[in-house]
């Protein structure tokens, strides 16, 4: 192993720690908003909200052959 400064071995010439940023809250887009307002709470996505969205599906689309 090399000797010396700023080597494996030694933690002389090594970068400082990066500092952690604050957690910032992301927006909803636009097709998440309609998923989140399926059920509460209205601005978080949860899964409440799939289940929600199955029950309310019964029709649902036909498939084609």
């Amino acid at each position: 192993m090399p000797r010396g400064k700023g080597t494996y071995g030694s933690k002389v010439g090594r970068p400082p720690k990066k500092k952690t940023m604050k957690k910032v809250k992301k927006k909803l887009t636009a097709n998440q908003k309609k998923i989140a307002s399926a059920a509460a709470p209205k601005n978080k996505i949860t899964g409440a909200d799939f289940k929600a969205l199955k029950k309310g599906k019964k029709g649902g689309s036909k498939k084609r052959k």
